[in-house]
C-alpha cells in the first residue's frame, strides 16, 4: 500500500510539473521584457501621445484567459494614460480589463497598445502593466512589464567641467606638431530615470584628417576600426557614469577630424532613448597650414515652426557646399545646396513632424560640423 501512495503521489506530482502555463511580454522588436524596465520617449513637450505596442505570448501547454491590470506608479500631474487590450480600449480611469483575451498554446497576441498623453507636461512616469490568468488550476499565471513614459532628456551629458553638452560641440585643440602628440575628451552619462539603463555607444565618423587615428573607451577599450560598443554598460537610475573617453593621435597632421558619439539604451519602444555629442580634435601650429575661415551662423529660429534660417560665410578654397538635415534615424528630409560664397539658406520646417534632427555642413563632400536642430509645431 506504501508503494502504492509513493507512485501515485509522484504521479500527480509529475502531472503538476507537466502542467506548466506561462505568459511571455515581447516588445514591437520581440525582445523579451517580461519583468523588465522599458522606456517609450520624446523630447519635446509638445508631443501630443506616446504609444508602447506590446506583444503576449502563451508560452505553456494549455490555453489561457487572460486580463489585463494596470499600475500607475508614478505619473506626471498634468498627464493621463490609458490602453488597449483584446477587442477593447478603455479610459483612463479604468485600470483592470473588463474582457478575456483567450490566448492558445503557442500563440501571440499583438492586441496591447499603452497610450500617453503628456497634455504640455514634462516629466517620466512609471506605469505597470500586468497580464494574468487566475482561472488555470486556481493559480495566478502572470506576467508583468514596467514602462517608463518619459518627456524629458532621458539622459544627460556632461563634459569635465559638468557643463550639458547633449547634442553640442567639444572643442579639443593642441598645437603640439610632434609625433607624440595625444588628445583625449572624458564624456559622463547620467541617467534621469529612477531605473537602470543598458548603454551602448556608437561613433559616427564626419569627417577625419588622414593620417590621424582614433579610438573611444565605454566599458572595454575599443581598436580604430570598431564604430559601435558590444559590452553593455549598466547605470542605475539617478546615477552618472563616467566611463567614456575618446582619443585621438594626430601624427602630425593638422586640421579637425569631426566624431558625433551616440549615447542609447538596450530597451526601449518608440524614439529611440539616444543623447549625441560631437567632439571635434584639431592640431594646429608652425609648418601646419590652416584652414580659410568659414563663417556660419543659425539655425534661426530654433526650435523652428515653418521655417528656419542659416546664415554662411564659406572659405574661398570651397569647390561646393551644402546643408543636409538628418532625422534621428539617420534619413535625409531636406539637402541644400549653398551656390554662393555668402548668403542665406532658408529651409521649409512646416512640412516636418515635431522632434529633434541634425543638420550637417558639407564643403567639398566633406562634414565639417554637426548640430542639432528642433521642430516644434
Amino acid at each position: 500500500m506504501k508503494q502504492l501512495l509513493l507512485f501515485l503521489s509522484a504521479s500527480l506530482l509529475s502531472l503538476v510539473v507537466a502542467a506548466q502555463p506561462g505568459l511571455r511580454i515581447l516588445d514591437q522588436y520581440d525582445n523579451d521584457v517580461t519583468g523588465k524596465t522599458i522606456t517609450v520617449y520624446h523630447s519635446s513637450p509638445l508631443a501630443e501621445v506616446l504609444e508602447a505596442h506590446l506583444k503576449v505570448e502563451n508560452t505553456g501547454d494549455t490555453d489561457l484567459d487572460v486580463f489585463l491590470r494596470r499600475v500607475n506608479n508614478n505619473v506626471v500631474s498634468t498627464s493621463t494614460n490609458s490602453f488597449c487590450f483584446g477587442v477593447n480600449c478603455y479610459p483612463p480611469n479604468v485600470d483592470t480589463s473588463q474582457d478575456v483575451t483567450r490566448i492558445q498554446v503557442g500563440n501571440i497576441n499583438s492586441s496591447f497598445l499603452g497610450d500617453y498623453y503628456p497634455n504640455g507636461g514634462r516629466g517620466i512616469s512609471s506605469v505597470t502593466y500586468e497580464f494574468y490568468d487566475n482561472t488555470t488550476f486556481a493559480t495566478k499565471v502572470s506576467a508583468s512589464v514596467t514602462i517608463l513614459y518619459a518627456v524629458a532628456d532621458v539622459i544627460d551629458l556632461f563634459d569635465e567641467e559638468g557643463h550639458t553638452v547633449n547634442n553640442s560641440v567639444i572643442n579639443v585643440h593642441t598645437t603640439d606638431t610632434s609625433s607624440a602628440a595625444y588628445l583625449d575628451a572624458k564624456v559622463k552619462v547620467k541617467n534621469n530615470t529612477s531605473q537602470e539603463l543598458f548603454m551602448f555607444a556608437r561613433r559616427i565618423t564626419n569627417v577625419a584628417v588622414p593620417g590621424t587615428m582614433n579610438t573611444f573607451c565605454y566599458g572595454v577599450c575599443y581598436p580604430p576600426f570598431v564604430d559601435t560598443s558590444f559590452v553593455v554598460v549598466s547605470i542605475p537610475g539617478g546615477a552618472v557614469d563616467s566611463n567614456f573617453v575618446a582619443d585621438y593621435t594626430p601624427s602630425g597632421q593638422g586640421g579637425t577630424t569631426s566624431l558625433t558619439y551616440e549615447f542609447y539604451d538596450l530597451y526601449s519602444l518608440g524614439s529611440p532613448v539616444t543623447a549625441t555629442v560631437t567632439i571635434e580634435f584639431s592640431l594646429s601650429g608652425v609648418g601646419i597650414p590652416e584652414n580659410s575661415t568659414l563663417v556660419f551662423d543659425g539655425p534661426a529660429p530654433n526650435p523652428a515652426q515653418d521655417y528656419t534660417t542659416f546664415t554662411y560665410d564659406l572659405p574661398v578654397s570651397a569647390r561646393s557646399a551644402s546643408l543636409v538635415i538628418r532625422n534621428l534615424l539617420g534619413a535625409v528630409v531636406d539637402h541644400v545646396i549653398l551656390d554662393r560664397e555668402s548668403g542665406k539658406a532658408i529651409v521649409n520646417t512646416a512640412s516636418l513632424p515635431s522632434g529633434i534632427y541634425l543638420y550637417s555642413l558639407l564643403i567639398d563632400n566633406k562634414v565639417s560640423f554637426t548640430n542639432k536642430l528642433i521642430v516644434r509645431h
